[in-house]
């Protein structure tokens, strides 16, 4: 059987410092991809010309546009891959191991070509020189559709998918969507199969050792607005029903139906659900009272 053939979609801005060793590690993979596609969000620093050195060499193929943020910007990017074969996002300032597309293919040659498949290759937080710091792992128990109704549980940069995939993705409007790759997951979970890679297959540059110390900041600045205002899950949870809500099986829907009402009824079986949703006990504790409050 013929591998299947990737299109990397990378979205750059500001990135002269590192996005050169990015591309060279994915022209550098074991099995090459059929094109990168890199669009350029209005960077103001060298990054645009590093870029027209790579597309003058047919390295790449190079979309320069204002600056519209990485969600809109990726989104463009989807639309101008090509319908048929795979696709894989990219950050710019990340390191791909050889053989990540390869293990991607390995998962994309098995199953239903017609199921909205993704894979989630494992990686290595690194700091700004690559020196290890944490390795992301898949986690015990594994994702599924229920966490993904609380938190994004998947990283852009580590994610391939099919074309069946690409094709929900692109099937509803992004207006109420505030990350991709919580799009991506979701859509896989519900409608169709997600791979979580145990091999790790890239290192994700971090420019901040205080790694541990930045999460827990971001986790408790989202617990006190969810306490005040509706969180952002609630309008993309919201969303995904558009998306994909009468496609889901009957769990499923019937899951994600109840984060579509805000009655005392739907509260009170959210915040008393007997599996936990979030994997930390803090967490947890913060979404059940935000469902209790119809935050989320």
């Amino acid at each position: 059987m013929t591998a299947p053939a990737f299109t990397v979609l990378l979205s750059a801005y500001n990135g002269a410092a590192h996005i050169a060793q990015q591309l060279d590690s994915i022209l550098n993979q074991t099995l090459p991809p059929r094109e990168i596609i890199v669009r350029d969000d209005g960077s103001r620093d060298e990054t645009l010309s590093i870029l027209r050195e790579y597309e003058t060499a047919g390295k790449i193929r190079l979309l320069a546009g204002e600056n519209v943020g990485f969600l809109k910007s990726f989104r463009l990017l989807l639309e101008a891959a090509p319908e048929d074969g795979y696709f894989a996002f990219s950050d710019q300032d990340d390191l791909w191991l050889p053989d990540k597309l390869s293990r991607a293919a390995a998962f994309f040659k098995k199953g239903d070509p017609d199921l909205p498949r993704l894979y989630h290759g494992a990686y290595r937080d690194g700091d700004a020189e690559l020196k290890p710091l944490k390795e992301h792992l898949p986690p015990s128990p594994p994702f599924d559709f229920r966490r993904c109704l609380t938190e994004n549980v998947l990283s852009g940069f580590a994610l391939a998918g099919n074309g069946a995939l690409r094709k929900r993705l692109l099937s509803r409007s992004w207006d109420n969507i505030d990350f991709h790759d919580w799009l991506a997951g979701a859509l896989a979970l519900g409608v169709g199969e997600l791979y979580l890679d145990p091999e790790i297959t890239a290192i994700h540059r971090r420019l901040t050792t205080s790694v541990t110390r930045d999460a827990r900041t971001k986790g408790l600045r989202w617990a006190l607005s969810a306490l005040k205002q509706d969180t952002n899950m609630k309008k993309r949870n919201l969303a995904l029903w558009d998306f994909c809500g009468e496609a889901l099986p009957p769990d499923r829907r019937a899951l994600l139906s109840l984060f579509c009402r805000f009655d005392p009824a739907a509260r009170l079986k959210k915040a008393f659900y007997p599996a936990r949703w979030r994997y930390g006990l803090p967490d947890e504790i913060a979404v059940r009272l935000a469902m209790l409050r119809g935050t989320l």
